[in-house]
């Protein structure tokens, strides 16, 4: 995926599904993988499928220009990426918006809050920063989604209100193998 211009989202907070509204305005270099499907037959959907929104190989993000409203992620929504995430953020490219609530970049997948094994999981990240101007913070592990192997950070240039994180939000990655 590459973001040369225009504006991913609406900035407006006040419109309902504008800038405000978490899972509008996002980046995503994997598949959505958030589907429910009927697990026990009862009419209700109330599983989640952790096959959906599989990437079955490697994911990239490049941006570098243009505006995306609320946060990019080098993994999907909840769909994981078996082989790795790449993210590199240059020129005058803007991530975030004011009253969004985003401004985030993270190079592995975004996952939620009760997720259950096998969602959200990239095999190894990769987050280049060299321009661009970042709202927030970037990570190069993911908001919940895992990262399973190696995470690397290069930051040569860009604007940031915030830090830049080798691992993870509030997820889980392995700091064994990571550079900065």
């Amino acid at each position: 995926e590459i973001i040369h211009s225009g504006k991913i989202g609406i900035t407006d907070t006040s419109i309902d599904g504008g800038a405000a509204y978490a899972y509008r305005g996002n980046v995503y270099g994997g598949g959505c993988g958030t589907d429910k499907y009927d697990s026990d037959d009862d009419s209700t959907l109330d599983a989640y499928n952790s096959k959906a929104g599989i990437v079955g190989g490697n994911a990239t993000v490049t941006i570098d220009g243009g505006h995306v409203v609320r946060n990019v992620y080098g993994g999907g929504a909840m769909g994981s990426v078996t082989g790795g995430t790449t993210v590199n953020i240059s020129g005058n490219s803007v991530i975030g918006a004011d009253g969004s609530g985003g401004g985030y970049v993270y190079a592995a997948s975004r996952g939620y809050d009760d997720m259950e094994a096998g969602f959200a999981t990239v095999g190894s990240t990769m987050l280049n920063i060299s321009g661009g101007t970042i709202w927030q913070s970037a990570f190069g592990g993911g908001q919940l989604g895992t990262v399973k192997g190696s995470v690397a950070v290069t930051v040569s240039g860009g604007v940031g209100k915030n830090d830049v994180y080798g691992g993870g939000a509030l997820a889980n990655t392995n700091t064994d193998n990571w550079t900065l």
